[in-house]
């Protein structure tokens, strides 16, 4: 199950993505409303994904409903970063990103772009 992390003083959720396993989805989407709960509505959320990107259907689907799930709870914008840290410019794995988002969706190559995406 994805692991889950809130900071109130910064208002931030960041969710670290696996993947994903059916059984988990109830308890996931538990723990994931009551963070966002707790968080201010407008809060950023820092995605971490997987290094290998969403290679499975069932990975990007549960990546997109997450994301509009977040995204009714108030979310102003994500930034996606990916698990390994520093990856080289312009090998970014697309993020697949519902055209019915209400927020936008950004990515980054590694934690300090991402900080900086989450300011702008």
């Amino acid at each position: 199950m994805p692991d889950i992390r809130i900071n109130k003083l910064r208002n931030r959720l960041t969710v670290f993505f696996h993947r994903q396993v059916p059984s988990h989805v109830p308890a996931f989407v538990q723990k994931l409303e009551a963070a966002c709960q707790a968080l201010v509505p407008g809060f950023i959320c820092l995605a971490v994904i997987p290094i290998d990107g969403f290679g499975r259907q069932g990975d990007r689907d549960f990546f997109i409903h997450t994301t509009d799930l977040i995204s009714a709870y108030g979310a102003r914008k994500m930034v996606c970063v990916r698990a390994a840290g520093r990856v080289r410019r312009g090998h970014l794995v697309p993020i697949p990103v519902s055209l019915q988002s209400r927020m936008p969706v950004k990515q980054a190559a590694d934690l300090k772009e991402a900080e900086n995406r989450m300011r702008e």
